[in-house]
Formats: C-alpha cells, structure tokens, sequence
C-alpha cells in the first residue's frame, strides 16, 4: 500500500510541510489527502511518534487538538 497523505506541523503559528512518518509526539499536526483537500476539519497532537504499521502504512496515534484556530490553507 502506498502512502499518499501530507502531514503540516504548527510551528510559531505558522504551518509546515512535514513528511508524516517524521511526525514526533507532542507535535500538532493537520492531514492532507494527495489531491490536497484536507482530511478532516481538525488538528490532532500526535501522542506517539509516527510508525508503518504491518501493512506498510504510515500510522499516528493522535487525539484532537482543541483551541486551534489556525486553519488556512
């Protein structure tokens, strides 16, 4: 299976390009589907470091992060 998603960290208010599998715990983050819509309308703060699962996919333990508002593309 091949990994098509993009991952933006917040960094200083500001959204950066990251690839997913180097998203780290503590990190906010938002997802983007390759056609570049956005996954969801969250952020989530990632709770463990990203990993491949058994099938090859990049998986990250997260939760919603609230009262973010910064959402621009």
């Amino acid at each position: 299976m091949q990994n098509t998603r993009t991952a933006q960290i917040l960094i200083n208010d500001k959204w950066e390009s990251i690839n997913p599998i180097n998203l780290k715990k503590g990190m906010i983050f938002r997802m983007f589907e390759a056609d570049g819509s956005s996954v969801s309308d969250f952020n989530y703060i990632a709770t463990g470091d990203s990993y491949y699962s058994q099938n090859g996919v990049i998986t990250i333990d997260c939760k919603v992060k609230e009262n973010i508002i910064i959402w621009e593309k």
